[in-house]
């Protein structure tokens, strides 16, 4: 944000007023920038905005002020949303300073984001890391800002919706990672273990967790629901053994722990589409 205060800043800027079409589009943007902020004095001197805005980091580090006495660290790769009517300051620290893409924009487009909590003023560090995908976006959104051809508010507004999906796409990969990490001891488990009928709800409890959110957490990791996932892992193990022709279906269906062989055929026509028998010796 090109006039944040307490700041020298060496900065490319511009500031667009939106006409009532731009307005009626539901996203519009009124505002777009970069620069190298360093700081200087007092953080404690904030304001609020009217508008929503984001800044995001590509390098150097400071803090983010949610009032003068509460603040959190900022790094390169993260991003700051701000939301109207609250109040806020952010900025490098004594001494130092960052390199940032920032836009300013406002409609019903995010406000509705906001009610469904995608974006939440609960949160307004979200820490997406450095992307040349997302950053690649902000430099679109300043290109367009410099031509301001007929019609360039609406390709604002598509590039920063392309910008809030990447934004959450990169959140959820984390989220993911993270699950993963924590679900990697029971999904080496199961895998491991395919002649086995598992207990699930066993497991979620040697983890202190409730079986709801076990599951959740599983589903975040895998894609599948922990059910789900062990059967599949049973049935890509019953292809493989019954492709090579050395075990029947039923010995298939025993090996893998199934006790009814007609139970163990209807998973695998439901998993895959053809009967165990037709996959027998392929």
């Amino acid at each position: 944000m090109g006039k944040m205060m307490d700041k020298m800043i060496i900065h490319k800027s511009r500031y667009f007023e939106p006409e009532k079409e731009d307005i009626d589009w539901g996203l519009y943007c009124k505002g777009t920038g970069t620069c190298r902020a360093k700081a200087k004095g007092t953080m404690n001197a904030g304001r609020v905005l009217n508008d929503f805005a984001m800044v995001y980091l590509f390098g150097g580090e400071g803090r983010y002020y949610s009032s003068p006495e509460n603040s959190i660290k900022v790094s390169s790769g993260d991003i700051i949303m701000l939301f109207p009517g609250i109040w806020h300051s952010y900025g490098p620290e004594k001494n130092g300073e960052w390199d940032e893409y920032w836009a300013i924009f406002n409609g019903d487009y995010m406000r509705m984001l906001t009610d469904r909590t995608f974006f939440s003023p609960e949160l307004p560090l979200l820490h997406t890391g450095l992307d040349k995908t997302l950053m690649n976006l902000f430099v679109n959104l300043l290109e367009i800002s410099a031509g301001q051809v007929p019609g360039f508010q609406k390709e604002l507004a598509a590039e920063l919706m392309k910008i809030f999906a990447r934004i959450q796409f990169l959140l959820l990969s984390k989220k993911r990672k993270k699950n993963f990490s924590r679900m990697e001891k029971v999904i080496m488990q199961i895998e491991n273990n395919y002649s086995e009928n598992i207990n699930l709800l066993k497991m979620a409890a040697e983890l202190n967790m409730s079986y709801p959110h076990f599951r959740r957490m599983f589903r975040e990791a895998t894609g599948y629901a922990p059910h789900q996932y062990q059967l599949t892992v049973k049935i890509n193990k019953a292809k493989e053994f019954l492709a090579g022709g050395k075990y029947t279906v039923k010995q298939t269906a025993d090996m893998l722990g199934f006790d009814d062989q007609y139970y163990f055929s209807r998973v695998f026509r439901k998993k895959t589409g053809v009967a165990p028998s037709q996959w027998y010796g392929l």
